[in-house]
């Protein structure tokens, strides 16, 4: 795992394709009410190629990294994107490392404030009616009985694991694409200086 090839697309037999996004209706609400809740069109997030299981997993594992990475999800619409990027193992290695940087900038946040921002109306509605991968939409009661104490245990062991993903890292990206990040991307996160992490060498 991890020592296999480095391929430019995804290989036929990685486990990714468990998690590959499905394009289906991602609104559960009258369509029109769906553009006028948000400022953009509904987007279909990006998923890290996770299965619901591995979603599942991180959910119990560490609930403040599961729901940083729905939200970082949410920023990207992949629907916009065609089938040669999605397929590529360089398009996910780039995403896989700018979200342990989007990690590390938010989970030192104030449990409070954090708790406060899953909790607001606008994350709620969009992750309920609009997490456009229709094998989650049982995972959306996640924000329901959210505690402090549940984004403090996750942030802290976060901090534990040096600021990187509990559960969605290096590891898990090796897990599912059966090679390592792909290393024409990391030569082009380097010339961005999002590459090398700040800590290395701890995957």
């Amino acid at each position: 795992m991890g020592n296999q090839p480095i391929t430019k697309n995804i290989p036929p037999n990685s486990k990714a394709w468990d998690g590959y996004p499905s394009k289906v209706e991602s609104c559960n609400v009258p369509k029109p009410l769906c553009y006028f809740q948000f400022d953009r069109p509904i987007a279909m997030p990006y998923t890290f190629m996770m299965s619901a299981q591995q979603w599942e997993y991180a959910l119990r594992r560490n609930k403040l990294e599961f729901l940083l990475a729905v939200r970082f999800g949410m920023e990207y619409d992949i629907a916009k994107l065609n089938e040669d990027v999605l397929i590529s193992t360089g398009f996910h290695t780039g995403m896989y490392v700018k979200f342990q940087h989007y990690l590390r900038k938010h989970y030192e946040k104030e449990a409070a404030v954090l708790v406060a921002i899953f909790q607001s109306n606008a994350f709620a509605t969009r992750f309920g009616t609009t997490f456009a991968i229709e094998d989650l939409i049982s995972l959306k009661g996640a924000i329901d009985d959210l505690r402090i104490e549940n984004i403090m245990t996750g942030a802290f062991n976060i901090s534990r694991n040096n600021g990187f993903g509990t559960v969605i890292n290096r590891k898990m990206y090796q897990q599912n694409f059966d090679q390592d990040y792909n290393p024409t991307m990391l030569k082009t996160l380097a010339a961005q200086e999002l590459y090398p992490d700040e800590i290395e060498g701890i995957f």
